[in-house]
């Protein structure tokens, strides 16, 4: 509700993106932490642990640890039994970022460091080319997102190195005005959100 628009699906799923610019050894720390929060790492079988859970149940929480992209050292970028990815973007979100107050269960506040709309909307186009098993919710995520934008004009000013071609990955999906992503904003919001696509990928 950052933005005062409900998100249409209820999600358990997080996305942390360990910013190794600052320190290299940030993705251990967010791996230690989520050990501390009682996640443990899901591994797939191909090497890959990035994603964290409480559990195999439907509703459980499920937290997908990721690196930023530019990583030359394979070494660090594990985290338990395996390795996390690097996502494209990565770099550029976290460089995007603005700090964001939390309001908690019991009225605790948390600061959380988040990307800006317009590294929110390339990280997650990144984020659907990189992760096959959940194409269909970030695709969603994305739709939202750029549902969100008051000026598409200023957005695309501000595009940088890879993050059109990034965008037009998802033509595909998102072109049609009666994608099922659309729809599931409700007639004002497809409306705003393909306009704003077009703009985008125009």
């Amino acid at each position: 509700m950052l933005a005062g628009v409900a998100w249409p699906r209820v999600t358990r799923d997080v996305d942390m993106l360990a910013n190794m610019d600052v320190l290299q050894a940030n993705l251990q720390a967010c791996t230690a932490a989520l050990g501390e929060l009682g996640l443990r790492v899901r591994l797939d079988g191909s090497g890959r642990a990035d994603r964290f859970s409480d559990g195999d149940a439907v509703g459980s929480v499920v937290v997908d640890l990721l690196a930023p992209d530019h990583r030359k050292k394979v070494s660090a970028l594990w985290t338990v039994g395996g390795r996390t990815i690097q996502i494209e973007g990565g770099t550029q979100a976290l460089r995007r970022a603005a700090i964001v107050e939390v309001r908690l269960v019991g009225g605790r506040v948390g600061l959380v460091p988040t990307p800006n709309l317009h590294g929110a909307i390339v990280l997650k186009a990144a984020a659907w080319a990189a992760d096959s098993r959940d194409r269909d919710r970030h695709a969603q995520d994305l739709a939202l997102l750029v549902r969100l934008i008051d000026d598409p004009a200023q957005l695309v000013a501000g595009f940088a190195g890879s993050d059109r071609k990034r965008l037009l990955r998802l033509r595909h999906v998102l072109d049609s005005p009666a994608a099922q992503e659309w729809l599931l904003l409700g007639d004002e919001g497809a409306e705003i959100g393909h306009a704003n696509w077009a703009h985008l990928t125009a």
